[in-house]
């Protein structure tokens, strides 16, 4: 008998519950937390700033493939000019959604854990210090933290530790990511999210040497 609508709605929310608990008993590594379905990272270094540089992380900065670093080399240099010259904060808000479809303990842990290790990696290779915000639910759950709905963003903006109490000043924040709702793009989450938070948007365009 097909399952209706509703009915498929339900055991994705009942999933959603069962999933929630077994990431609720994985134990993080150091700086990193827990809210709901986000996991995320401030770092004390990282310096207050009412600017905020926001960045889409997997076809924006980071590009897969074990030459990642090859295919990213281009991102640390504007990224330390954003954070030392230029005044802003760098920050990541990231839809992933590998540890929302796990069952198991184990499977879960081990999910976590590598989504976690490639963020940390990419904070290493800039070489400064960034925040990171991962929204790991299933996305056909519709939770608050994934884009383009701005649980992330509302987040790091009212937690003490992630601005030491400086509140984003949208006016002098941007956001850049590479869901905008063209022809090749899968969606426009990351326009529509920029847009939500009340911040300019760029495409992944905007972080390629001599861009205008």
């Amino acid at each position: 008998m097909p399952i209706g609508p509703a009915a498929g709605g339900a055991r994705a929310l009942l999933r959603n519950r069962e999933s929630l608990e077994l990431l609720s008993d994985v134990r993080l590594p150091p700086q990193w937390r827990r809210e709901g379905w986000c996991l995320y990272s401030c770092p004390g270094n990282v310096r207050p700033s009412a600017k905020v540089a926001g960045f889409d992380f997997d076809k924006t900065l980071h590009f897969g493939g074990s030459a990642w670093r090859l295919s990213s080399a281009h991102i640390p240099p504007k990224l330390r000019q954003l954070y030392e010259q230029d005044g802003y904060k760098v920050v990541i808000f990231s839809n992933q959604h590998g540890a929302g479809k796990q069952k198991t303990p184990e499977r879960m842990r081990d999910t976590v854990l590598e989504t976690i290790t490639r963020f940390e990696e990419f904070a290493s290779f800039c070489g400064f210090p960034l925040q990171m915000f991962i929204a790991a639910a299933r996305g056909d759950v519709n939770d608050p933290f994934r884009k383009p709905c701005t649980g992330m963003w509302d987040l790091m903006a009212s937690c003490p530790d992630c601005n030491g109490g400086i509140q984003p000043d949208a006016s002098q924040s941007f956001y850049v990511g590479n869901s905008a709702g063209r022809l090749t793009d899968g969606n426009d989450v990351d326009r529509d999210f920029a847009r939500r938070v009340g911040v300019d948007f760029h495409t992944e365009d905007w972080l390629r040497p001599g861009h205008r």
